[in-house]
């Protein structure tokens, strides 16, 4: 159950991130429209910018007052922001540091428009508050729109920056999580294959093409008296000298005669380390690994088969004495 629950979960986060990727192109092949914010506590200046700024790609939200204005940054972001300085309450310059003092505002670029108090010394101010320019009253319209338009294209250029980084990070948690996945099934098989390695009866062997040995499961020492390392490296005629195909006749184990013996199960003639041979199943199997032609041995102890099935035997006749049919 906890690995079902795991492998849902992953696969839950998995269908997000691409959620994820799918929104952000979605988003980027919409047109958005640009937030610009305008503050002015006279109503007519803010009809004269919007006149002067009014394009489809623009959406021109109004604040009448420093505080409006603050409420408006939290809700919404924007590319600039138009300032009036002399404003009621909170002035053009209280409400820019506020705004600059945000972590998510601070970046936004500021334009302060007044119509008194022009001398360098309320301009240095303007530009100590975090301006990036200062326009005086009455300005020229066409200038100040082509000042948007450059602040609008920074904004664009740097939204579709954060997609981009937004849309490389979903992809690549996409692919740790496949990885990690994988590594979990890995590691899993792994415990699994070394469970059923320590608790299988029957010997395994993988050998090559030549016959010399690659790899044995632990089961070798009971059933042969080796030892796992005493074996890598030595030719598999050492552990199973002969064998009997389709009659009674015993032959020599021979590399050549493996070919034709693929998937079928036949006697054979086994050499314990110290005492002396015994019979016994094996099957042989076949596989390419980068080209290199591997064998994989399984082998049987037919003493121990016919034992189990004895004492199977000798079960039945008990419990048909006991309870007779």
């Amino acid at each position: 159950m906890k690995n079902y629950t795991v492998r849902s979960n992953n696969s839950l986060s998995n269908q997000v991130s691409l959620s994820n990727i799918h929104a952000l192109e979605h988003e980027s092949n919409v047109d958005q429209k640009i937030n610009i914010l305008m503050v002015d506590d006279h109503p007519k200046n803010l009809l004269a910018l919007e006149a002067v700024l009014y394009s489809p790609e623009y959406n021109l939200v109004c604040a009448t007052s420093g505080e409006e204005a603050l409420i408006c940054v939290l809700k919404q972001d924007f590319a600039v922001i138009l300032l009036d300085v002399q404003m009621p309450g909170l002035d053009g310059f209280e409400t820019a540091k506020i705004i600059k003092e945000r972590e998510r505002s601070k970046y936004i670029p500021i334009i302060f428009v007044t119509a008194n108090n022009h001398t360098t010394e309320h301009v240095l101010k303007g530009y100590s508050m975090g301006a990036v320019d200062y326009i005086i009253k009455p300005f020229h319209p066409e200038t100040l729109k082509m000042k948007v338009q450059e602040f609008v294209k920074i904004y664009q250029n740097q939204e579709k920056i954060k997609r981009s980084a937004l849309r490389r990070q979903s992809e690549l948690n996409v692919v740790n999580e496949k990885l990690e996945r994988t590594t979990l099934d890995l590691q899993k098989n792994e415990v699994l294959a070394k469970v059923i390695d320590e608790t299988l009866l029957d010997t395994i062997i993988t050998f090559d093409r030549r016959g010399f040995i690659l790899s044995v499961n632990p089961a070798v020492k009971n059933m042969f008296g080796y030892s796992v390392k005493e074996l890598l490296g030595q030719h598999v005629i050492n552990l199973i000298p002969a064998v009997k195909f389709n009659s009674d006749e015993i032959t020599p184990f021979r590399m050549t005669s493996l070919g034709k013996k693929k998937g079928q199960l036949f006697e054979a003639v086994a050499k314990h380390k110290s005492e002396g041979n015994f019979p016994v199943d094996i099957q042989i199997g076949e596989a390419k690994i980068d080209d290199e032609q591997i064998f994989v041995l399984s082998i049987r102890d037919i003493n121990n088969r016919e034992k189990g099935d004895n004492e199977k035997k000798q079960q039945y006749f008990q419990l048909s004495e006991i309870y007779p049919f």
